[in-house]
């Protein structure tokens, strides 16, 4: 006979969902008891550690899942694709739209445009002022002419610098640079 007629469709865990976040695809297919695997892809390419995830449950709907952190942000047309068994006959799911919404990011509160002032311990010279330190520039390209803090004290310690910010803030996250390896040759 005939091998019998199947259908497979996708769902997500999560649609929208934040980009670099999981992700998780479930495939139903319909059949006959059906066996095999299936593969996800995202706009026809194969999602990575998706493509031979195996059926499971019992009866006649069974279902695979494929877990995944690597869509960027945008649309991916995400499709599950049965590979069919001795009794079932291949199915393709129709496109499923997953939207990933770039991350949404916080608010400087330490940017001086943002009212936070800063204020240290020493400087070297104005070259070095502490104004290049919440100024938002971190690549060192303008490291001796106000894009970056030196202290004035070469090794006398402690030194310190600190932001006062324009009010009370909500801080959940600190984010320390430093002068980079290579600082002569900097990247742009």
């Amino acid at each position: 006979p005939a091998p019998t007629t199947t259908a497979t469709s996708v769902a997500s865990s999560a649609n929208p969902a934040t980009a670099g976040t999981t992700v998780t695809f479930v495939a139903t297919v319909t059949g006959n008891g059906p066996t095999g695997s299936v593969r996800f892809a995202d706009n026809g390419t194969t999602i990575a550690g998706c493509d031979a995830i195996a059926l499971t449950g019992s009866g006649n709907a069974r279902n695979a899942a494929c877990a995944t952190n690597a869509l960027a942000a945008g649309s991916h047309a995400i499709v599950a694709s049965y590979s069919g068994d001795p009794t079932n006959a291949t199915s393709t799911s129709s496109a499923l739209t997953q939207v990933m919404s770039a991350p949404v990011k916080g608010t400087n509160v330490a940017l001086a445009s943002n009212g936070g002032v800063a204020s240290a311990s020493s400087a070297y010279s104005a070259a070095y002022g502490v104004a290049g330190v919440n100024d938002n520039r971190r690549a060192g390209v303008s490291w001796g002419n106000g894009g970056g803090w030196n202290d004035g004290t070469p090794g006398a310690f402690p030194d310190w610098v600190q932001i006062r910010f324009s009010g009370q803030r909500t801080i959940n996250q600190v984010v320390v640079y430093t002068v980079q390896d290579a600082l002569g040759t900097h990247a742009r």
